[in-house]
């Protein structure tokens, strides 16, 4: 006989689940592609108004040099500016196409970049038409001074009109950083909407199985959905190891934050306490993670889950409920979290059982791109943000966190690994295919605006036309596109001289064959580390002002600090350095001691240790003055 209860009820079952998965699937298509809009425009915006300021900066330069034509001079004085004009065309025109070249889909519109390049190439052609009446034979100055007046004149009214564009772009972009709150709502609203038919599931399970008589089942079903107990979190803090999750939302190994993450894993390992570290992918097979393998090779427990694009706000539900779930399934005292995306998902995973100690790991001075982000960190559910940085620290407090649960912690390197005792440099130079009286420039980090490739290829052709034995290296990984716009721009200016390497694993060997480390970063960063690496291996660094570097780096003592997007300065800094090689040393020397005194894994360790220990005594008393409360109120009449 048909068991005709049975079968509505599964069909009911069957109902709420489509149900659900169609809000879900719904949920995640709108905002995704919110996201996905938004994410274009404030990602190539950055980079367009980065080359806009360069090339407005390029524009007033050279009305500079042709207002100072005005001035009386001699003949050869005037054919050295007609050659200064002419450079400065030169750089003008790469950049104006570089500006025309960028693709910025809903912010820099076809029209608008064809009308600047016209306004562009009109000024050129004036400042053309000057050049050349400066080196005609017998040229009149007065001539000159009429024909600068207009060229300067046009040169006006294209910086004008570049930096009108610069600032309608820079209000698409906060248009469309206005819509994130609208696509957040409707996420929200959808969100609950799965939440109330998630709970509708389990309880209609729940009474099928009691109603079924399964007795034992029913019991611990219902242990498990409503008699859970809260874990006693008094002997974890009190206890002398500690069982710490860390959880990285990077897809690899190779980036800073991922290795300093590891870093401080594996020495908590050491150390005796129990750690579990999850890394984003969309496959929990270890397989497909060749640069985790050196980690879980080294005994480092490694596990993955899906976390979806580093970069977006939006979370898989599914995603979600699977961090919940294994969060659940381990038993933990500390839950660290690396990047943003990476607390979002561990908020959502934990909402409704807050962790003993929820930790949140800073390295970057950038502002909050979305609220949802700015409201994770100010949530009281965050116990404490590790800044690896002053700078960070002072960025985090302007953004309206509170200063008391920020706590700077320096990053840290490899002690044994960064030893310029242990590395060969004459071998390491061999191998690189550098003669032993050559002088060597290296640059390491992505190949991304943020690091401003452009300026260290132009500081090293200023330092490369005055000095035929210097040679350039950059080592660092790069999208496909820019890496091809970085080499072209310096094959055009330095030939053969400089180099990319590309993504390189031996980068203590590659500083022992450097002689002078450069890094042009523009901002946007905590403490660089490539910094920090090329001072443990003794070199002498130049720098830009920015961010923490001047926290590590001391102008004249541990390196020479130079302002950003100033390739003559910087030029200039490394052929300071390259004219006395005993700075070079002294320099060197006094930036090994200072971030052995500062930031090694012996310094850090304990350190973040004493932060996870403050955190729960502060979570223990807080309990037992709830608990406290709480009878207090229970006994009054």
């Amino acid at each position: 006989m048909v068991d005709l209860t049975s079968i509505r009820s599964r069909l009911f079952a069957f109902m709420l689940v489509l149900a659900f998965g169609g809000l879900a699937y719904f949920s995640v298509r709108e905002v995704e592609k919110a996201q996905s809009e938004i994410d274009l425009i404030l990602d190539e915006g950055v980079v367009g108004l980065d080359r806009a300021e360069d090339m407005l900066q390029s524009l007033l330069d050279l009305r500079t040099a042709v207002i100072s034509t005005l001035l009386p001079s001699t003949e050869a004085d005037r054919r050295a500016l007609a050659r200064e004009l002419a450079d400065r065309l030169e750089a003008l025109d790469r950049q104006n196409d570089r500006l025309a070249e960028l693709q910025l889909e809903d912010m820099l519109h076809e029209d608008e970049s064809i009308a600047l390049k016209s306004l562009v190439d009109v000024a050129e052609d004036s400042v053309r038409q000057v050049i050349a009446q400066i080196d005609a034979p017998g040229g009149d100055v007065a001539v000159s001074v009429r024909d600068a007046t207009a060229v300067s004149a046009q040169i006006d009214a294209c910086a004008a009109e570049l930096h009108a564009l610069s600032t309608r772009v820079a209000g698409r972009a906060r248009v469309a950083d206005s819509e994130i709150p609208d696509a957040l709502s409707n996420a929200q609203h959808l969100t609950v909407a799965m939440a109330t038919l998630s709970f509708a599931i389990a309880a209609f399970g729940l009474v099928r199985v009691v109603v079924s008589r399964r007795s034992r089942v029913a019991e611990f079903v219902a242990k498990r959905a409503f008699g859970r107990s809260t874990p006693n979190h008094t002997a974890s803090a009190e206890a002398p190891r500690l069982r710490i999750v860390h959880v990285l939302s990077h897809t690899d190994a190779t980036r800073g934050g991922a290795i300093q993450a590891l870093l401080l894993a594996r020495e908590q390992q050491r150390a005796g306490h129990q750690v579990i570290v999850f890394a984003n992918s969309r496959t929990r097979h270890r397989a497909a993670h060749a640069t985790f393998q050196p980690w879980i090779d080294a005994g480092l427990d490694m596990r993955f889950l899906p976390m979806g694009a580093p970069q977006r706000v939006w979370m898989s539900p599914r995603s979600v409920m699977r961090m919940r779930s294994v969060l659940r399934s381990i038993q933990h005292d500390v839950i660290h979290v690396h990047r943003d995306r990476a607390l979002l998902y561990v908020l959502a995973a934990t909402a409704g059982k807050e962790p003993p100690a929820l930790i949140s790991q800073r390295g970057t001075t950038r502002r909050f791109r979305h609220v949802v982000i700015a409201v994770a960190h100010r949530s009281p559910c965050v116990h404490r943000i590790i800044a690896v940085a002053k700078a960070v620290k002072d960025s985090l407090v302007e953004q309206n966190v509170d200063a008391a649960k920020v706590e700077v912690v320096y990053g840290s390197f490899d002690v044994e690994r960064f030893d310029p005792s242990r590395v060969d440099r004459a071998a390491a130079r061999r191998a690189l295919g550098i003669g032993d009286d050559q002088f060597v420039m290296l640059a390491l980090g992505e190949l991304n605006p943020r690091k401003d490739p452009a300026t260290y290829i132009d500081a090293f052709a200023r330092v490369m036309a005055n000095h035929r034995n210097v040679v350039a290296l950059h080592a660092g990984d790069a999208k496909s596109a820019r890496r091809a716009e970085y080499e072209r721009l310096g094959a055009e200016r330095c030939g053969d001289r400089l180099r990319f390497l590309g993504w390189r694993s031996d980068v203590p060997e590659l500083l022992a064959a450097a002689d002078v480390v450069v890094n042009a970063s523009v901002g946007d960063e905590g403490l660089t580390g490539t910094v920090r690496e090329a001072l443990a291996m003794a070199k002498a660094v130049v720098c830009t002002r920015t961010d923490g570097n001047p926290e590590l780096v001391e102008d004249g003592v541990t390196g020479i600090l130079v302002p950003r997007r100033k390739p003559d300065a910087m030029a200039a800094a490394i052929e300071r350095l390259l004219a006395d090689p005993a700075m070079r040393t002294r320099l060197g020397g006094a930036g090994r001691q200072r971030v052995l005194e500062r930031m090694t894994l012996a310094v850090r360790v304990p350190r973040v240790e004493q932060i996870y220990r403050d955190v729960l005594a502060e979570r223990r008393v807080a309990a037992q003055s709830s608990a406290g409360s709480g009878t207090s109120a229970d006994a009054s009449p």
